[in-house]
């Protein structure tokens, strides 16, 4: 009960965040949630960074609790809760935003970390 209240949160908190840094003519936005394979929420937060890079997003940044950045017309916030992390993905283009943030999660979903 207490993780999904994080969750809800997080979420809400992305939103937050993405509605006050976007233009007003964003389209679409698509927000999915998923388990990762980190010890703690600073393996998920490198988690976060790795699959950023991964993703070619350009003027990344992150801090204690995930990682943001933008492609072409889109803004994604990656964050962490707890080993939880909660993709946001905004842009003008429907279609688009969608596939962006599953990218974004299967390339953490396939993170370890090496004992």
């Amino acid at each position: 009960m207490k993780s999904a209240k994080l969750a809800i949160v997080a979420i809400a908190s992305c939103l937050s965040i993405g509605a006050s840094i976007m233009p007003a003519s964003a389209a679409a936005l698509f927000v999915t949630m998923g388990q990762t394979k980190a010890k703690g929420p600073n393996t998920c937060v490198g988690f976060a960074v790795e699959a950023a890079n991964n993703q070619h997003l350009q003027n990344i940044s992150h801090n204690n609790v995930g990682a943001s950045g933008a492609k072409a017309d889109k803004f994604i916030v990656i964050t962490c809760v707890g080993t939880v992390v909660v993709i946001s993905v905004a842009g003008d283009h429907a279609p688009e935003v969608k596939p962006l943030a599953e990218a974004i999660l299967q390339d953490i979903s396939r993170m370890g970390t090496f004992d």
